[in-house]
């Protein structure tokens, strides 16, 4: 799977750079590292309703910082056949990360 997250001017005024550290978190906290490719991406088209995300192909939507994780709940977890648990075996997204995510390099590809 592969999540687009838009870094052009609205997007990053926005909090783009929050909701890829926010997603990428969640990838290592599912151990869905392998399933989830994070993508900066310039401009998806929607830049009204930024923060813009888009998974594979998609409709793009519009994500925050306060909606990442219902976002990735919804939208992640069961197009990677994850049924919600992270790695402690707890059913609902947890608010604790166990370790920190790696670092963003605008326009290169992310992984967590």
């Amino acid at each position: 799977m592969k999540i687009s997250v838009c870094i052009g001017s609205a997007c990053h005024l926005k909090g783009s750079y929050n909701v890829i550290h926010s997603l990428q978190q969640l990838v290592e906290e599912y151990g869905v590292a392998d399933k989830v490719e994070i993508n900066a991406s310039f401009c998806l088209g929607q830049c009204a309703e930024a923060v813009s995300v888009k998974v594979d192909d998609n409709e793009v939507q519009s994500v925050s910082g306060a909606t990442v994780r219902d976002f990735f709940a919804k939208s992640v977890l069961p197009a990677v056949g994850e049924g919600g648990q992270n790695q402690e075996g707890e059913g609902d997204i947890c608010v604790h990360h166990r370790k920190e995510a790696g670092t963003f390099a605008g326009g290169q590809a992310l992984r967590s």
